[in-house]
């Protein structure tokens, strides 16, 4: 495992006159150990920039930039990083069996960018930066994307595919000549599923709703038995009528038909990261793994076993 200091991460930020981060400042001397693990960075021939960091923090420390105005994916796989972006603060952590989070940021002119990272955690995180020119040469204009604001911030339960992109990633598995592809291939398909849930959701769900629907699919994604709806209900706050209709509203399906598709679809994931069946079907919230295999093959065509050697 290598040594990072703290010197190291400014040296490998984008300078200023490439639309980078400025102002870096932070609260301990540039020459202390602050990660060991692995860092790295790097702008695609695309246009993107992906970030990939599995590391363990040595030291707690904070940074402080100006960030430029831009779009940045953040999914954060195991650990925490306390966030602030101007007032406002960016839900960056996990932890456990807590879903992965797709958080979408963006700013629409340069903005004080704050972070703080605590000693003794593993922080294992992707982060993709787009800029808003890259963004509208495909479509992507930046007044509708920001709507009407200065920043943004949204969220999103990752799709479990995107895990499984991002984890081969940080574990460096697969062929070294595809790892660019790769790379390119994750940063694509994460500004689909951000743009989706900013361009294309008809809910048009107000911040309050969207953090009602993250407590509850948090609740109920966790392994073991799904919990009742009533239960699903309490954890969001909400009335058991109240959390049906917002369900169906922001996903067009009823509360079990959507968590059940999405506790099968971590299921997967776990299996393809070589976890063995049982716990497969303990994420999916089966007791028996003979039950969990009749369901699994009924969705996916294909036994458990199967799906986790790519056998058909």
């Amino acid at each position: 495992m290598a040594d990072i200091r703290l010197e190291d991460i400014a040296r490998s930020l984008p300078p200023a006159a490439e639309g980078g981060l400025r102002d870096f400042g932070a609260t301990v001397p540039g020459d202390r150990i602050v990660l060991t693990g692995g860092r790295e960075g790097l702008s695609t021939p695309s246009g993107p920039r992906v970030n990939l960091q599995d590391t363990e923090v040595t030291e707690t420390f904070e940074t402080r930039v100006t960030r430029p105005a831009n779009v940045v994916l953040h999914m954060v796989l195991d650990g925490t990083v306390d966030t602030r972006l101007g007032a406002e603060a960016l839900p960056l952590s996990r932890s456990g069996t807590a879903p992965v989070r797709l958080v979408f940021s963006a700013t629409a002119r340069p903005a004080p960018f704050r972070r703080r990272i605590h000693k003794g955690q593993r922080l294992r995180k992707v982060t993709v930066v787009m800029s808003w020119d890259w963004l509208a040469a495909r479509g992507l204009d930046r007044d509708t994307v920001m709507a009407g604001t200065d920043h943004r911030c949204e969220s999103w339960i990752a799709a479990a595919a995107n895990v499984a992109q991002a984890e081969a990633l940080l574990r460096g598995t697969g062929p070294a000549s595809l790892r660019l592809l790769e790379k390119e291939a994750l940063a694509i398909s994460l500004l689909r599923h951000a743009m989706e849930g900013l361009l294309s959701d008809p809910a048009g769900l107000r911040r309050q709703d969207r953090d009602r629907l993250h407590r509850m699919e948090s609740h109920a994604l966790r392994p073991g038995p799904l919990p009742t709806l009533e239960e699903i209900a309490a954890a969001g706050g909400m009335s058991l009528s109240s959390m049906q209709r917002l369900f169906r509203r922001a996903h067009g399906r009823p509360v079990l038909s959507h968590l059940r598709a999405l506790r099968m679809e971590r299921a997967a994931s776990a299996l393809r990261d070589g976890h063995a069946v049982t716990d497969a079907a303990r994420i999916a919230g089966y007791e028996s793994a003979a039950a969990f295999a009749t369901a699994f093959r009924q969705q996916m065509g294909m036994s458990p076993s199967q799906y986790a050697t790519g056998r058909d």
